[in-house]
């Protein structure tokens, strides 16, 4: 371990920094943590509760819910609020009514209901906002989002009171027990740093639940603290006969291992907590365990640095220690160690019988008593219920069941309210508030619409009837002419008909029906035209057709596009076509051309103008680079170079270079030490097949000879030897040709706008001109080629009915004559362009009905139908069959099916405006309600109970609800919601959760022991010390008659037992380590002097930690759980100190089975 705390030490500045970038990291981190207050999420995913919240969200949505009751209100008034609170955004739907259930002794009651759950951001903001509305108002708020918001409220709040107070007196425990004021400096960065980074590290974890923010921080300080405080005490041992940079190195070398022994009982008493069915456990044990961890890192490789840094300061802070003389306690110790043990574990045996007494609440909400609220019977909690929607008898029996029980305030479900129920047409003139009569008239009416008893009758063959016997019928000659109309125009239902004919029938001229029938080919795009001769017909024709002379203007420039799509454009005919620069339009015929790839240009040109020009061409900086290495090796192209210096141009070795210079004076007989560059090059090239050259050398000479004798090359040739793209290849060779006057051709036009377009990033054209190039282009497609009016349409972006008249006025130019089409269609095709075709209303109206007719002409109508096709009179008609089929039939309408029809249908039941707005309103309600409490498959029933949750009734009624269920419905197609559903599944899952933890936290703590301390007995006599204070912890909830909450009892046992062994583990080390020297009574005396200040320092912040947060915190599962803590840390303190020391004395044979006696 020297090494390793050596190069700690050493690198104690570079540590320090990370440290501070960590901490800086993480304290942005930990503002992206999210916090759940939901622990419901922790039950297992297989529990009754998750399934049945899973299948509500699914069916329902999770939408959350408050109850507000507003104090000393009229009635009036609770309305206006209501309707002001309705505008809240987060709020779905606020019921108020003026009856006994909405308004009792001058106190409204308001049920809300929100768009969200109880734990979203909008339903948190949206009951504030109810709160601040209501500024002035008494007011009394329940329901489960009120109770979860006023939660993170509270836990928001309390976070800082709590460290406002632990801090303060951990600080006092650490000023008491240092011997310099400086520690409790370097104390509160080490600890600080490792607090900030496990904040932040919980990033990872994507979110922790509320419980575990609010405690971790305040048993982070707590665990941990005693792991600076050996590193602290041993340094200032190291110091005595060292310097400080030395020392700290022996402290830690010292330090670590048993610093990391005694942090794993602390880890893995917090990973036994992670083993829990209920994962509330695993979120903890997670989070603490990580900060142990942070700790342990932060005291290894950030505290030395801290303390050599802080060392002058230190020493120059010492102070006498403050912690009194406690001889009294050895003294205690020795005196009693025959009959005090005797007592302990007596004490012990009966805490252990006490607390299998136990009583545990596992209920984790406030309970928040509501005086206003009781009156309305909502104050208690709700208990739903989920079932497959649709056996009426079964929901109407469970819901009898349940409003039998006592202790149900209200039951609320589809079958309560009413709207489902069958009344009478007297009924319901009773409920609705309308005339007997009228509810007669609404029930014929509703009775003619959807039932079929009134005969029916084929209206093709009751037509036919009718015309054949007419005259004996007594028809007036209006409806006579109409009945044979009716007749001519079935008979030619679904028949082609021709153009003569459909004017005849009609009474229209033989034209204007030709030109319909043209317009109806042209619709289904039955003919095509090119579109020259079309533009060619619109521009001739312009005053006829009534186009302006704008569109004519633009209409002609079409058509000179279409003209000129072939024609070769010089620039400048290009740049007048499109209205740019002459050098634009060059700058664009020379880009393309370069793109052609046939154009070449010597090399070194090139590149000589890339190098005066690099800012221009957009080249970055590895090609600026290539370039003035490019620029070198022309300046090169004449001088007298060494074979060194030639080596390093040409990527060969030292040696390589020489060989060939030597090569060349040999074959040259010369002996020349310098040879021009040039010279060489074109050696090289001579030779490069027997020179037996790399690849990268080949490359480099030909790229070389290239440079050197300005090779011509294409684009593409200059990209493959530059390694430049191609595109940006053409770019340089299209800017170099444009430096160097380069003249370019003629091209189509259809090519270049081709070009322009598919080049549009490359040219940086805007999308304006993007979209007319592509206009332009779609007009070149398709003007060869004849095209339906759609196509014509889209083309010259007109109105599809604009172009069918175009189409229809040329196709008439040409002499077309239409075909036969069926009846039916040419009357679909006359409404459908009736606009287009300047119907007036009756022509419009007549036209329907001849539809109408048709479509009905093989159905069967009821009474009113055929009256109504008969122009009757439909009210004596209808009232006739339906009124006096109700009078004895008397049949039963359900409210919700009378109320939407009434609503469809509000007109024919000549209602006057209130009375409209009044069914309307209605309507609305019960479909909210309905919405309520059904979905497609599931229908859900509320039941409002004035229990406690986890009162053993409300459990009892649960199972209950769980058996009778199942007479009804198959298990696992119905569910049970609510506090006491969700108490029974983690009753299910707590006594599993608490043998493993306890054997998981036990046997890995005994098993460290026995490592530690080579022994089986001394783990046993510690895990007895601490077993033992947390059973008289856990009986003096049952002596005080208090439930312990159910996640305390786990959590508090792991911990208990992780963390306060630390302390025995301390006092028997020292002890054994004295027992080298000492007899028993004086090594006890010695293991106690030096153990206290680390005991009571580690054991006194655990016990403020805990302590504070129970006393703050007014969530009850945070406030009992911190409870617990401090109490078990204060029993664990007094044992280890004061009973620990008797049993090593008693067992002293097998805690040291070496002795070395020294009498002092």
């Amino acid at each position: 371990m020297y090494w390793l705390s050596k190069v700690i030490v050493e690198k104690k500045y570079l540590f320090m920094s990370l440290f501070f970038i960590a901490c800086v990291a993480s304290i942005f981190a930990m503002q992206r943590v999210k916090i759940n207050h939901d622990l419901t999420k922790y039950l297992p995913e297989e529990s009754r509760t998750t399934l049945a919240l899973n299948k509500m969200e699914e069916e329902f949505g999770l939408n959350g819910v408050a109850n507000l009751v507003i104090v000393d209100v009229t009635p009036d008034h609770a309305y206006e609020l209501r309707d002001q609170l309705s505008d809240i955004e987060g709020v779905l739907h606020v019921a108020f009514e003026s009856n006994e259930d909405y308004y009792k002794k001058g106190n409204a009651l308001l049920k809300i209901t929100l768009d969200e759950g109880d734990y979203s951001q909008l339903t948190k903001t949206a009951i504030h906002q109810i709160k601040d509305e209501l500024q002035g108002y008494e007011i009394e708020m329940s329901g489960s989002s009120v109770a979860k918001v006023e939660e993170q409220d509270y836990v928001e709040r309390e976070m800082a009171i709590i460290m406002a107070i632990a801090i303060p007196i951990i600080i006092i425990i650490l000023f008491i027990n240092a011997n310099s004021y400086a520690e409790i400096i370097v104390f509160g960065i080490v600890v600080g740093a490792s607090v900030i980074i496990n904040r932040g590290t919980n990033l990872f974890l994507g979110e922790i639940s509320s419980v575990t923010n609010s405690i971790a921080i305040v048993l982070q300080l707590a665990l941990a603290m005693d792991y600076s405080i050996i590193l602290l005490h041993r340094f200032e041992e190291e110091k005595r006969d060292r310097p400080a940079n030395q020392a700290i190195i022996h402290a830690l070398k010292n330090s670590i291992t048993s610093i990391s022994a005694s942090s794993l009982t602390t880890i893995f008493g917090l990973i036994a907590i992670m083993f829990m069915k209920f994962t509330i456990g695993y979120d903890i044990g997670i989070v603490l365990a990580k900060s142990i961890v942070c700790s342990l890192l932060s005291v290894f490789l950030l505290m030395p640095g801290i303390l050599l840094v802080f060392n002058k300061l230190i020493e120059k802070t010492k102070h006498r220690t403050f912690i009194p003389d406690m001889k009294f306690i050895h003294k205690y110790v020795l005196k009693t160690r025959f009959f005090m043990p005797i007592v302990i574990v007596a004490l012990v045996a009966f805490a252990f019988t006490l607390q299998r007494q136990n009583t545990f609440q596992f209920a984790l909400d406030n309970e928040v008593e509501l005086k206003y609220m009781q009156e309305f019977g909502e104050a208690d909690h709700t208990v739903v219920l989920l079932i497959p929607k649709g056996d009426r008898q079964a929901e109407q029996e469970i819901i009898s069941y349940m409003e039998r029980k006592p202790y149900v305030n209200s039951v609320n479900g589809i079958e309560t309210l009413g709207i489902r129920n069958a009344y009478s047409y007297t009924e319901y003139a009773e409920v609705m508030g309308v005339e007997s009569s009228q509810a007669m008239g609404i029930y014929g009416y509703y009775l003619n619409q959807n039932d079929e008893t009134l005969g029916p009758i084929k209206l093709s063959s009751i037509v036919s009837f009718m015309n054949d016997y007419k005259e004996g019928l007594h028809l007036s000659n209006e409806q006579a002419e109409m009945v044979t109309q009716l007749d001519s125009i079935i008979k030619l239902n679904n028949k082609p008909v021709s153009y003569e004919s459909l004017a005849l029938l009609l009474g229209l001229t033989e034209d204007e029906v030709k030109t319909i029938y043209t317009l109806y080919e042209l619709n289904n795009n039955q003919l095509t035209y090119k579109m020259t001769d079309v533009l060619n017909f619109m521009i001739n024709q312009a005053p006829i057709l009534e186009i302006p002379e704008d569109e004519v203007i633009k209409l002609e420039q079409t058509k000179q596009l279409i003209d000129i799509k072939e024609t070769e454009l010089n620039p400048s005919n290009y740049a007048n076509l499109l209205g740019i620069t002459d050098e634009a339009a060059t700058a664009i015929y020379t880009l393309y051309e370069m793109g052609l790839d046939e154009q070449s240009f010597g090399i070194t040109d090139v590149f000589e103008f890339m190098i005066q020009n690099q800012t221009n061409l957009g080249l970055n900086d590895e090609q600026v680079t290539e370039l003035h290495g490019t620029d070198q090796i022309l300046q090169y192209k004449t001088q007298q170079l060494t074979s060194t210096e030639f080596s390093a141009i040409m990527g060969l070795t030292t040696e390589e270079a020489t060989a060939l210079y030597n090569l060349y004076n040999q074959e040259h007989q010369t002996t020349n030490t310098t040879i021009e560059f040039q010279t060489m090059i074109h050696y090289m090239v001579d030779r490069q097949n027997t020179l037996n050259l790399t690849e990268e050398q080949t490359s480099q000479l030909n790229r070389v000879n290239l440079l050197l004798y300005n090779e011509p090359l294409t684009p593409s040739e200059f990209s493959t030897t530059t390694g430049i793209s191609f595109n940006q290849s053409v770019g340089i060779y299209a800017a170099y040709a444009e430096a160097t006057n380069y003249e370019v051709t003629s091209y189509q036009t259809k090519t270049m706008l081709e070009f322009m377009y598919t080049s549009k990033e490359l040219l940086n054209i805007d999308e304006t001109t993007s979209t007319q190039l592509e206009s332009v282009l779609n007009l070149y497609s398709v003007s060869n080629t004849p095209i339906n009016s759609q196509t014509f349409a889209n083309t010259l972006g007109l109105e599809e009915n604009e172009s069918l008249g175009i189409y229809g006025a040329y196709a008439s130019s040409t002499g077309y004559t239409p075909q036969s089409i069926k009846l039916n269609d040419t009357i679909n095709f006359i409404l459908n362009k009736a606009e287009m075709l300047n119907l007036n209303e009756q022509q419009r109206t007549e036209l329907s009905s001849t539809k109408q007719l048709l479509a009905m002409s093989d159905s069967e109508l009821d009474v009113t139908t055929f009256s109504s096709l008969l122009k009757l009179d439909e009210t004596n008609t209808e009232l006739l069959y339906a009124t006096y089929t109700v009078s004895e039939e008397n049949p039963r309408y359900s409210l919700i099916q009378l109320v939407r029809f009434m609503d469809e249908h509000a007109e024919a039941f000549g209602l006057n405006n209130e009375q409209k707005e009044q069914i309307k309103e209605n309507k609305q309600l019960m479909t909210s309600a309905i919405n309520q409490f059904e979905s497609d498959d599931y229908a859900r029933i509320m039941f409002n109970i004035n229990l406690k949750d986890d009162a053993p009734e409300a459990l009892e009624l649960v199972n209950e609800l769980r058996t009778d269920l199942s007479e009804y419905y198959d298990d696992g197609s119905y569910y049970i919601l609510g506090n006491s559903a969700n108490i029974l599944d983690i009753k299910d899952s707590f006594n599993e959760d608490v043998l493993i933890v306890n054997a998981i936290t036990i046997i890995s703590i005994l098993f460290i022991l026995i490592i530690s301390f080579r022994s089986i007995m001394i783990p046993l006599l510690l895990v007895l010390v601490i077993q033992g204070s947390i059973w008289i912890n856990f009986s003096i909830s049952t002596l005080t008659d208090t439930p312990i909450i159910f996640i305390g009892y786990i959590i508090v046992t792991a911990i208990q037992m992780g963390a306060t062994i630390d302390y025995a583990i301390v006092v028997t080390g020292r002890y054994k380590g004295f027992r080298e020297s000492y007899n028993r009574y004086d090594a006890v005396k010695k293991a106690i002097h030096v153990s206290l200040p680390t005991v009571l320092t580690s054991g006194g912040i655990l016990i403020v930690s805990g302590f504070s947060i129970g006393f703050v915190s007014s969530v009850s599962s945070t406030a009992a759980l911190g409870t617990l803590i401090g109490r078990g840390a204060l029993i664990s303190c007094i044992l280890v100190i004061f009973f620990l020391p008797q049993l090593l004395i008693l067992f002293d044979r097998i805690v040291c089975r070496k002795k070395k006696v020294k009498s002092h």
